[in-house]
């Protein structure tokens, strides 16, 4: 016990001369040390500051140019993204994968007899019904002057051909200016090259039905 006791009195000192040491050590430091460590971490909180801020608006930057500005639906550059990766995902794990190619019938009567005013409200109107109806891990994009596509994941050519009569039943009935809509369906298939294979099959099946073939696929 006693030897503990001592042992506990000889740490104890040599804390208080540590202490003393240390204080000792920076007392004898020059003051402009200290206003130059502390320049360097205002600095250095200023950097992260400036940083995040950048990081931020890079952010909303890469964010806003994925949007069709007439429209507020994605554009034809997060239209291509999209479709890259999920032809890729299908293309890896055996999925289903939809996609819908539309254009606008009559579209440029309106521009011609009314005005482009009345066929930008066209185009607003049209992709925010086709947005409102679709699910949300679907895309709905503006990828021409009046073409639209959707991408429809999990999705196979039964599903394909019962959403595209709905569609073409529904999205312009509401609109104020007459025009119809013709829409090409396509779904992906093992020996696709790549994403465009699936587009330009599409593509065919939208002339097709502007063609007047309906059940086009």
């Amino acid at each position: 016990t006693r030897r503990t006791t001592d042992q506990i009195q000889r740490n104890a000192e040599s804390g208080v001369v540590g202490s003393l040491v240390v204080t000792r050590i920076i007392s004898e430091i020059p003051t402009w040390v200290f206003w130059a460590l502390g320049a360097l971490g205002v600095i250095a909180l200023a950097g992260l500051a400036l940083y995040t801020r950048e990081r931020r608006r890079r952010r909303f930057a890469e964010a806003d140019a994925m949007v069709d500005e007439l429209t507020g639906i994605s554009n034809r550059k997060a239209f291509d993204r999209r479709l890259d990766l999920e032809w890729r995902r299908a293309a890896r794990y055996g999925r289903s994968l939809g996609l819908m190619v539309m254009d606008l019938d009559g579209f440029k009567q309106v521009n011609d007899i009314k005005g482009h005013a009345a066929g930008d409200v066209v185009l607003r109107d049209v992709a925010q019904a086709l947005d409102k109806r679709m699910r949300d891990t679907d895309l709905v994009a503006r990828i021409g002057g009046d073409e639209f596509a959707v991408i429809c994941p999990e999705t196979g050519i039964n599903e394909l051909m019962t959403i595209r009569r709905q569609l073409s039943e529904q999205t312009t009935r509401e609109l104020k200016e007459v025009v119809g809509l013709s829409i090409g369906v396509a779904e992906y298939v093992p020996s696709d090259d790549d994403a465009t294979s699936i587009l330009a099959r599409a593509d065919e099946s939208m002339y097709r039905v502007k063609r007047g073939e309906a059940t086009a696929l």
